[in-house]
């Protein structure tokens, strides 16, 4: 689980949330919604999941429905990611990068055996004039230059976020 330094949980009980997830369901990944705050309100971003396709647990299934809704965790903060996942599969972030959390997204989801969701909003991005991910640069195509380059080197890569790459670019 992530939360950068200048974000919140958005709720007292989203840490029992994810807990009492994680111990009922023991998925690789619980995604959940987010709101966004900027300096004068505060708006809600990630549409509700379908836990009817996401919660069956059938990766394939998961993605395409994550892919098609415009629902693909492109940030750390959106997902709480079992720890033994990262370790197990060596995952890691480049650092010096700008937009290092799609190469994350991407790894992530295709070392995952299971994908678990909440319909609750757990996360608050806090909005900030001036922050990296305000505008478009050149880093944040470097960084996604790497990210792909990553992805393409990377040993028996999930078909469904293959066709996910080549859906956005």
């Amino acid at each position: 689980l992530f939360v950068d330094g200048d974000d919140r949980l958005s709720t007292a009980e989203a840490l029992r949330l994810i807990d009492k997830r994680i111990v009922e369901y023991n998925e690789d990944i619980i995604l959940y919604r987010f709101s966004k705050s900027t300096h004068s309100k505060e708006l809600i971003i990630r549409k509700e999941y379908d836990l009817d396709i996401i919660n069956k647990h059938n990766k394939s299934v998961t993605l395409k429905w994550l892919i098609n809704n415009n629902c693909m965790p492109y940030a750390t903060w959106i997902s709480c990611i079992r720890k033994s996942v990262v370790w197990d599969k060596n995952l890691h972030f480049k650092r010096g990068i700008v937009g290092e959390d799609f190469d994350w997204a991407l790894q992530t989801l295709n070392a995952a055996e299971s994908i678990g969701a909440l319909n609750d909003i757990l996360y608050t991005y806090i909005e900030r004039e001036g922050s990296l991910s305000s505008f478009s640069s050149v880093q944040s195509v470097k960084g996604l230059s790497y990210a792909i380059s990553h992805w393409l080197s990377t040993r028996n890569r999930s078909c469904e976020l293959d066709s996910y790459l080549v859906k956005i670019f």
